[in-house]
């Protein structure tokens, strides 16, 4: 199936299980996305909700104005549309109604795993 993340076509709560790994960097609407996740996630599910993390900044960092060349260097990629912070993240899930938990389970595997760098955390949601 192919759909958008901010207009999924399947019936609320229906999904135990979401995983959602490196995406919401590049949608325009990322809290109507993180909202449609939520929507069919059923009561008790969990998710991990992957994206890149500025170690560097408490705030999101978005601005709408910046060229490709600039998203490029300020967010990492021509094609992120912003630069999330790890404060900032657990908010915007918490907004949307998630349960958040920042695991460091990744620094314990001791090498480089299913694409995961040794400093990231897990961003674990559950409804």
């Amino acid at each position: 199936h192919r759909m958008a993340v901010t207009d999924i076509k399947i019936p609320d709560k229906y999904f135990d299980i979401i995983r959602c790994n490196h995406v919401l960097e590049h949608v325009p609407d990322d809290k109507k996305a993180i909202s449609e996740i939520f929507r069919v996630m059923k009561p008790g599910g969990f998710g991990i909700l992957q994206v890149p993390i500025n170690l560097e900044s408490e705030e999101i960092l978005e601005d709408r104005t910046l060229t490709a060349a600039e998203r490029n260097k300020s967010y990492g990629s021509a094609d992120h549309l912003r630069f999330y912070s790890g404060k900032g993240y657990i908010n915007r899930l918490k907004e949307a109604g998630f349960q958040v938990e920042a695991d460091d389970f990744v620094k314990t595997l001791g090498v480089q795993r299913l694409r995961l760098q040794e400093a990231e955390k897990l961003f674990i949601v559950r409804k």
